[in-house]
């Protein structure tokens, strides 16, 4: 699904590519199993937003804690 979604040109091209993906998976409730898989990948995606957000606070008081015993 992921690959589906970054080589997809337009929202038309996405929905076919997306309804070939159900047909050759014999997927019998193809929309509710996209749903669910649609869920997966934003999770995952906020989770790894998230966890870049932490290590880049994590970097900036390092580096805070370092230059203020400089002074």
């Amino acid at each position: 699904m992921r690959l589906i979604k970054e080589t997809s040109q337009s929202e038309g091209q996405l929905a076919q590519k997306m309804a070939e993906l159900v047909v050759y998976m014999a997927w019998r409730s193809g929309e509710e199993i996209l749903n669910v898989y649609e869920y997966f990948f934003t999770v995952e995606e906020a989770v790894k937003s998230i966890d870049i957000f932490t290590e880049n606070m994590k970097k900036q008081e390092e580096y805070l804690k370092k230059r203020g015993s400089k002074k």
